[in-house]
């Protein structure tokens, strides 16, 4: 079975980049890795690498009055917000120029623990997306996936589309009542309104569990939050998240198992080690498996 993971890199080249890959190829050694980027990467053995200069997308985004994100006073924020959006246009030129079959995406900071040829057999036949999910009305890319490049024309169109607007502009426009207009919020709008029916990565376990799937929240808690947002390496709940309400009651409970190397949870339905772990702290070298 064909499988294929599209990273994206812009602006800071993330050192913990290589983490990520490389617990790729550990876990999922026959999937095609594939690197868009803004650098000029070297010596990444086993990964196709392409540079944004390459892509149509990339002249076509100087040309438009591009407004997303471009006004906000921090640094960072403006990175962060504009690159996990524009990366959908990227991903779906990519994956439609050769012709891709079983795509996944996710963020740098995501560590796999299964072969992802094993979760597309996961996937319900009758869903041609998946994607993790944090809050009710957000999803989010710690594990995103496409069955063809045709199922990334809508979300990619669509995002094209916002980028000509500011982020007060896309508030009134988008009803969104004072919320950040951030790519997981708008990922979640896309779907609601196109009537996309995509498969939610279960994250919480049940009865019926297979593989449980990190959104965020079990990467915040084990890994704690990154320095850019104030962390200290403590674990952190969010109490907004699904998991993060459960594992402030002490319904469900996580941690990094040292001696196997993997991640997991435990409730009332029992022990699951997690597919995936997503390393809010930015010290993904203390949850690799190799």
């Amino acid at each position: 079975m064909e499988t294929n993971v599209i990273l994206f890199s812009l602006y800071d080249f993330p050192t913990y980049l290589k983490d990520c890959i490389t617990q790729i190829k550990h876990h999922s050694p026959e999937t095609n890795i594939h690197l868009i980027s803004d650098k000029d990467v070297k010596g990444a053995e086993g990964v196709n690498v392409y540079h944004i200069n390459q892509f149509l997308t990339t002249p076509l985004l100087q040309q438009d009055d591009v407004r997303y994100f471009q006004d906000n006073p921090v640094k960072e924020h403006k990175e962060l917000f504009f690159s996990s959006a524009v990366r959908f246009l990227y991903i779906e030129e990519l994956a439609r120029k050769l012709d891709l079959k079983n795509i996944f995406t996710f963020d740098n900071d995501v560590l796999i623990y299964e072969d992802l040829q094993d979760v597309v057999k996961h996937i319900p036949s009758d869903k041609n997306i998946a994607i993790t999910q944090a809050l009710e009305d957000e999803l989010i890319c710690a594990m995103t996936y496409f069955r063809t490049p045709n199922d990334l024309v809508e979300i990619a169109g669509d995002f094209k589309s916002i980028f000509r607007y500011t982020e007060e502009e896309l508030n009134s426009l988008l009803d969104l009542n004072g919320k950040h207009p951030n790519e997981m919020g708008i990922i979640w709008l896309i779907c609601k309104k196109r009537l996309i029916d995509y498969y939610i990565f279960p994250s919480v376990p049940d009865s019926n569990s297979g593989f449980i799937f990190d959104p965020i929240s079990y990467g915040q808690y084990i890994s704690g939050l990154s320095s850019q947002a104030g962390g200290t390496g403590e674990p952190f709940i969010d109490e907004k998240h699904f998991i993060g309400k459960q594992l402030k009651s002490n319904e469900l409970s996580c941690w990094f198992d040292d001696s196997v190397k993997a991640p997991f949870a435990k409730n009332k339905h029992g022990k699951f080690k997690l597919s995936n772990l997503h390393v809010h702290g930015k010290n993904l070298e203390k949850f690799i498996s190799y």
